[in-house]
Parts: C-alpha cells; structure tokens; sequence
C-alpha cells in the first residue's frame, strides 16, 4: 500500500503501544546480550574463588615477587561491526544472542600485561589456512610491532598451539628484563642462570584450552615450577580480569569507530557512484534524443 508520510503517521504505533504489545502480547523481555545470567549462588561461589586467587598473589608478593612479574592473559573476540547491547527474547530464556552468529566475529585477540600496566604482547588469531589469512608483511615486520604476535586458526579460534606461543613470548620477555634487572645491578648471568633465575604468576581465565592438562604441561617443559598458573574463576572473567574491565573494552570501542568510518566512507563512495551513473545514464540519454533530433 503506497501511503503519504502524512498518511502513514497515522498508521503507525506509538512507542509505548509497541513496548506493550511486544511485553503483554508476546510475552516478549527486553534482555541484555550477554549468555545466561549469573545466578547469587553462582556469584558468591566465584568471589569466594577468586578471594582465593588474591590471597595466593598477596603471599608470592610477601615472598618478594616483583608485581611487574605477575601477567594477565585473556583472550577476546573482536566485533569490528557493532551489535544491538539488548534484544527481545521470550520471558525465562537463559541463553541469550544477539542477531549475529558468533563465528562472524572477525578476529580473537588478547593484551597480555603485568600488574604495573605495562603491555608485554599483543596477541592476534585470525581464520584462515595460511599466512595469507594475516595482515601484510610490511604491517607484521614494522619495527614498533616487535611484541605483537599474529597468527592463524580455520575458525579464529584459539588453540594449544596460539595458547603456547605467546607463552613463549611471555617467558622470553621475564627471562630478558630479568637480566637487564641482574645487569643494572652489577651482577652477569650465564645463559642458564637467566632463565633458571627468574619467576612468574600467569593469570588465565577458565577456556578449556587454558586448563588442559596438554597445555598445563607444555608450560612445565618450557619454564618448569617458574611460571605459576592461576585461574579466573570460570564466568567471572567480565568483574575480576583486568583484561576485560579496562583493557581489551577500549580497544574494541576504538576498532568498531574505525570500522564504523570506513563504512560510512564506502558507503558514501558507493552511493556518489550509483548517482554518478544515473547522472551519465541520463546524459548520454539526452545526447541521444539532441543528436536524433538534430539528424
């Protein structure tokens, strides 16, 4: 039906009446995107977990552990497009989505830090099957990017095999600022001396990867009792992980208003063009009819 904008105000529902329908009618609730919600047991048992956890830290650090040792590592998954933060699902559903599928987030991604705010990696997982999936060799070899690490999975997923290797880069970076420390100090390592010296405490949330027994033991054979793993209890990564609260939120935030720009751009540079074509459609029509008007 072809109505005047006049016309079609009055047809249209009131706010009010829609927020009504969608509630009474359809029984419908208005639910963050978010999975299922974290029941008062569930969150007493967690603080009572991660109470555990801070108590741990506090005695490594009486026993002299340099904070600046103790490194958080989560990962995340990148959303370069927004998505709506709520959605309508139907009252008592515990599982809630948003309007996109998971797996077309873009990539996973982590910043992997210490406790003095400094940023020791950048961890990056991008889907595909070879290294043509990264971004470029000119991006990826650029002097400043030394800490960042890109690699790849068919789903962006990640695995044993990107959980290691920024544990590598994590173990490389303890063992070389803890000689730079030895040496500022007047003292001269061997090379086993420096990495039999120094250790660390990796925070990691609960992914089943994080907590494998294949991946606990890949990190005893790299750096034996040095490096102590402790745990996010599980769901609670979102109000105890550093990395979640005032990190890796930021970084998404900026990425999705570049994306957001880049969008705006093309889609500015599409509609010039689909204008653009119009126009010259138009033109070359009206040549047409001047030139057959005037043979």
């Amino acid at each position: 039906m072809n109505l005047t904008d006049d016309e079609g105000m009055m047809y249209t529902p009131s706010l009010e009446w829609a927020y009504w329908y969608m509630r009474v009618q359809m029984n419908l609730r208005l639910q963050k995107v978010c999975g299922a919600p974290v029941s008062p047991e569930a969150r007493v048992k967690q603080d009572k977990l991660h109470n555990i956890t801070l108590q741990r830290l506090a005695v490594r650090i009486a026993d002299g552990l340099d904070p600046k040792y103790m490194i958080g590592f989560n990962q995340f998954g990148m959303h370069l497009f927004p998505q709506v933060a709520f959605v309508w699902t139907l009252k008592g559903d515990s599982e809630v989505k948003g309007a996109l599928k998971e797996d077309k987030r873009q990539y996973t991604g982590d910043i992997v830090h210490n406790m003095m705010g400094e940023v020791i990696a950048v961890h990056s997982i991008f889907a595909g099957k070879s290294q043509a999936s990264l971004p470029h060799p000119v991006v990826r070899e650029k002097e400043e990017l030394w800490h960042f690490h890109f690699s790849y999975t068919p789903n962006h997923w990640a695995s044993l095999e990107t959980s290691i290797n920024p544990a590598k880069c994590i173990w490389q970076w303890v063992v070389e600022d803890n000689t730079k420390d030895a040496q500022a100090k007047g003292e001269s390592f061997t090379r086993q001396q420096a990495k039999a010296s120094p250790e660390c405490v990796w925070l990691l949330d609960c992914w089943p990867v994080n907590t494998s027994r294949e991946f606990r033991e890949s990190v005893h054979k790299l750096a034996g009792r040095q490096i102590e793993i402790l745990y996010v209890p599980a769901g609670g990564t979102g109000r105890y992980q550093v990395n979640d609260t005032h990190m890796h939120k930021p970084l998404k935030g900026h990425a999705q208003i570049v994306a957001g720009k880049w969008c705006s751009a093309n889609l500015f540079y599409l509609q010039a063009s689909q204008a653009n074509r119009r126009f010259l459609s138009h033109t070359n029509l009206q040549r047409r009819i001047q030139t057959s008007t005037c043979s």
